[in-house]
């Protein structure tokens, strides 16, 4: 188990299109997203957290599915609106 886990999340709207940021085992999903909304002046709630393809749900801790330090890639896209 990591004591520490090391993302590097890509987000269009983050300046130089990404950051790499250092979260705890038991932060979760959505920690990461208040992290990039606190950067890019978003709403969290709005973002959507994608690693390894798959889309995560925001109140999953991130010890849930991550096992190494990382760095781990993680895409940030914003959540589409229903038309």
């Amino acid at each position: 188990m990591c004591d520490i886990f090391k993302l590097k999340i890509k987000y269009n709207k983050l300046e130089g299109g990404s950051i790499e940021k250092e979260f705890e085992p038991d932060q979760s999903v959505f920690d990461v997203l208040q992290a990039v909304a606190e950067e890019t002046d978003s709403n969290p709630r709005q973002l959507t957290f994608i690693y390894d393809g798959q889309y995560r749900e925001s109140d999953l801790a991130l010890e849930e599915f991550l096992t190494e330090e990382g760095p781990h890639d993680i895409q940030i896209t914003d959540k589409h609106r229903p038309a």
